[in-house]
This record gives C-alpha cells, sequence and structure tokens, in this order.
C-alpha cells in the first residue's frame, strides 16, 4: 500500500524520515541553548509534546560531540518517573568511564573531583536528563548542588517543568535555573508543510488550499502536522481522491485532538499532576475536567 500512495502523489519517501526544519524560533533557541552550554549554566528546555525537544537536543549533542572542549553524558534510564540522583551519579560515572566507589560519601567526592579535573583541562562535562518533568524535587536539589560544583545540567521536559521550577517552594533552584521554551510552528504552520513535502519528493499542490488553511488552523507542532497531513494522504488514497480536501483533513482528526485532557497531556499534566500542585484531590479534577463539578465544591 504504501508503494501506491507514494506512486499516486508523486512522492519518494513517507513523512517519517524528514530531516531538520530550521524554524525561527528553533534556530533561535538552538543559538541560546549552546550559549548558555558554553557558560556551564544550570538550563531547562521546555516544550509541548511533538514541538522538536528531542530533535533540538539531538542536533546540539551532535555538535558537542564533534568538539573537544565538552563531554556529553545523559540518563539512559527508561523509567523516567523512578530516576533519582543515585542513577544521575552512576550515568555520569559511565559516560565518564570510571568506576563509582560502594561508600557514598567517597563516591560523591570522587565525582566532584572528577567534574573539576576536566574543568581544569578544558573539557566541560554536560549532563542531558530527558522528561525532567518527571524528577523528584529532592533529585532536582542534588542536580543543582552539582551544577554548583562545574557540572553544566540541561533538562528537558513538558511545560510543566518550567511551573514547576518557577514555584515559590522551589526557588532556591528555579532561580538559579535558566528557562527556555519552544512554542512550535507559531505562524510557519504552512512554510513547514510545504517543506515537509518538498523533503518526500513532492509539491505542495497534493493538497487544497482549503486543507492546507484547515492544517494551519489546527495544528501547532511539527508532530501534529506530520501525523495529521500523512493520515489524510492515505485516507485520500483509499477513497481516489487525488488532491487532499479540507474534510478529508476534518475526518482524520481524532474526536479527543482538541479536547482538555489531551491538552493537559501534551503540556506533561496528568490528573494526579494538577491534584498534586494545585491541592485537590483526583476525584475533584476529574469532575472538573467533565464539566461535572458540584457550583457549591470548594475547588469551583
Amino acid at each position: 500500500m504504501l508503494a501506491n500512495i507514494l506512486k499516486t502523489y508523486k512522492l519518494s519517501k513517507d513523512f517519517g524520515h524528514s530531516g531538520f526544519y530550521e524554524s525561527k524560533e528553533l534556530l533561535q533557541v538552538e543559538e541560546n541553548l549552546k550559549e548558555h552550554i558554553r557558560l556551564g549554566h544550570f538550563i531547562a528546555l521546555t516544550g509541548a509534546v511533538g514541538v522538536g525537544k528531542t530533535t533540538l537536543i539531538r542536533r546540539v549533542k551532535t555538535d558537542l560531540h564533534k568538539t573537544k572542549s565538552f563531554i556529553v553524558s545523559e540518563s539512559q534510564t527508561i523509567e523516567k518517573e523512578r530516576v533519582s540522583l543515585t542513577s544521575i551519579i552512576n550515568a555520569l560515572f559511565i559516560d565518564l568511564s570510571e568506576k563509582p566507589d560502594k561508600e557514598r560519601e567517597s563516591r560523591d567526592r570522587k565525582l566532584l573531583q572528577l567534574i573539576d579535573k576536566h574543568n581544569q583541562s578544558g573539557r566541560k562535562i554536560v549532563f542531558f536528563m530527558d522528561d525532567a518533568h518527571n524528577l523528584h524535587p529532592k533529585t532536582l536539589s542534588g542536580l543543582k548542588i552539582l551544577v554548583e560544583k562545574g557540572l553544566c545540567v540541561v533538562l528537558i521536559g513538558h511545560p510543566r517543568l518550567g511551573f514547576t521550577l518557577s514555584r515559590g517552594q522551589m526557588e532556591e533552584i528555579g532561580l538559579r535555573c535558566d528557562k527556555l521554551q519552544m512554542q512550535g510552528l507559531a505562524g510557519e504552520v504552512d512554510k513547514y508543510l510545504e517543506w515537509l513535502i518538498e523533503q518526500a519528493g513532492g509539491q505542495i499542490s497534493i493538497f487544497s488550499e482549503e486543507a492546507r488553511d484547515e492544517i494551519a488552523q489546527i495544528c501547532r507542532t511539527p508532530l501534529q502536522v506530520r501525523r495529521i497531513a500523512w493520515e489524510a494522504i492515505k485516507q485520500a488514497y483509499e477513497e481516489g481522491e487525488k488532491q487532499i480536501s479540507k474534510e478529508t483533513i476534518s475526518n482524520v482528526i481524532t474526536p479527543d485532538f482538541k479536547d482538555l485532557r489531551t491538552e493537559l497531556k501534551r503540556l506533561g499534566y496528568t490528573v494526579r499532576d494538577i491534584a498534586y500542585d494545585y491541592n485537590y484531590n483526583a476525584k475533584q479534577i476529574n469532575y472538573f475536567l467533565d464539566g461535572k463539578l458540584p457550583p457549591d465544591d470548594p475547588a469551583t
């Protein structure tokens, strides 16, 4: 089926193998991020699901690996919600090709000595932590201490991470952290769609003008554009549609695409997170999201 779709719409590949789209915002964030890294700062990069954080970080890591001025380290633990300061320290030792001591005090002293040693030799250690919105405040506090000792830390996560760092009780950490936020394709959805199709060897004319306008109105991130545009192409093929219409775009959008719960998830929030952050119970939050919260409930 894929081969027939590509042939019908004169594409050489699907949208899953597109390159790096250099939006104005992304280039600015990349420049700022690299400068903060050069200065050895504590950095938090936030953005909604699909905004391009992973792509940007992969590109930055590649550039850092090409130089002799930085040592790149990262936590590769799959269960991010279980990441602790101990697992982060172990990751640092692994990437520095060193074995941690079993006794905690000795282990920590050895790590601090390694950080100082590499800084003195002109090779700054940069630690990347993805899905950092799941980190416990105690873990963030530990990372703050490591930054004070010379480690550069880059946290990557959903907007909830920025909210957490901005809370009063996190002031000691938040005020020491430089926050960079990615908004997405603001004002550039149409340009991105055209670029995406060109990357696949096609022409923008496979989408009607009305279809392109519809995508520009409902999408905010590269991931949304790629998914909706490709699903529309597949449905158009099945229905024998030579040019993708606005109606086809509307048909492939999932019923909960604009749902409040879906939007909150894109921002990194679960019902439990909201209940914790605002001191309500999960039942109240669920009632609120379902539009069933009683008028006399204290949460209203």
